[in-house]
């Protein structure tokens, strides 16, 4: 999943929209990644992450997402999202 990370601290996922892109959250970037770990990802089928051929329904891309972060060792990080990744990020809470 391609994704870009910067910062320190607590773990912080960012989930973007529908027909959106990680870099969506570049603009608050820099003063969040002051106090967190953050993760911008992009879901499968949008911007630089190629489709998995799934339903992309909200329990398939959280999912995706969960062992996305498993991958990178991140438990229990925080999530924030806008539109269809504010449900993903419902989703993994």
């Amino acid at each position: 999943m391609n994704h870009h990370r910067q910062g320190r601290g607590s773990p912080l996922v960012l989930i973007h929209g529908i027909g959106s892109r990680w870099q969506v959250w570049q603009p608050i970037l820099g003063t969040v990644g002051l106090h967190h770990d953050v993760i911008a990802l992009d879901l499968p089928g949008f911007g630089a992450s190629k489709g998995d051929g799934g339903p992309g329904d909200v329990p398939h891309l959280a999912d995706r997402v969960t062992g996305f972060l498993a991958g990178l060792g991140v438990t229990r990080p925080a999530v924030a999202g806008s539109s269809l990744g504010g449900a993903v990020a419902l989703e993994l809470g």
